[in-house]
């Protein structure tokens, strides 16, 4: 078993490093594949940015554009696909697979944004959550938006609720998965954010249901 890894927030004195909202938001951005020294140079360069200035040097548009906004529909739909994991298991109180979840966001999706197949969104749903399973509780945090990733640059209160739902979307996975085969190495968020465990989310419909767990 993986020794559990901490999303580096806090210095060795227990207090914040400095701006920890820009390195969620950079830690957020990396897919899985990504090197954690790549990370620590985005935020160190986010960090430096002049915060005097009303536009983007175009470094920074770089780094917006090649970094963060680069993969946001995939992290958009590992959210998703976590979301409906969560509402599945509400439903039929049990561990949720994770080709349910892909079914539940890509019809969900589809249904809102049909100009591409729902197979083609599964295909995406599944790739997102593939790629981007290691933060897949922060890209949940970021869809259910209460706060809204605005909201969390630059207001510390608000990072840290945000991290207490990305938490508890983090100890549901640890709860439903514990005894099964599911892999799972997150970015786990500080032990001393208290876990947001009530997540207010619309139960399944027949139909919703019927489709999840077809198969």
């Amino acid at each position: 078993m993986n020794k559990k890894r901490y999303l580096p927030l806090l210095n060795s004195d227990g207090t914040w490093i400095d701006r920890p909202d820009l390195y969620v938001l950079a830690r957020m951005g990396a897919d899985d594949k990504q090197d954690t020294g790549v990370v620590w140079q985005i935020y160190n360069a986010m960090c430096g940015a002049d915060e005097s200035s009303l536009s983007l040097n175009d470094f920074e548009k770089n780094i917006e554009k090649w970094f963060i906004r680069k993969n946001i529909r995939h992290r958009v739909y590992a959210g998703h696909v976590l979301l409906e994991m969560v509402r599945i298991s509400a439903t039929t109180s049990r561990p949720p697979k994770v080709a349910e979840g892909v079914r539940l966001a890509a019809s969900r999706t589809h249904e809102f944004k049909n100009s591409a197949s729902y197979e083609t969104h599964a295909d995406e749903a599944d790739k997102g959550f593939s790629k981007f399973r290691s933060t897949a509780h922060l890209q949940a945090a970021m869809v259910v938006a209460d706060p809204s990733i605005a909201e969390v640059e630059r207001s510390h209160t608000d990072m840290v609720r945000f991290l207490a739902r990305a938490r508890g979307f983090e100890l549901f996975i640890d709860n439903s998965f514990a005894n099964t085969r599911f892999k799972w190495d997150p970015w786990r968020v500080p032990a001393c954010v208290p876990a947001e465990t009530k997540f207010d989310l619309i139960r399944l419909s027949e139909a919703e249901k019927k489709l999840a767990l077809r198969g």
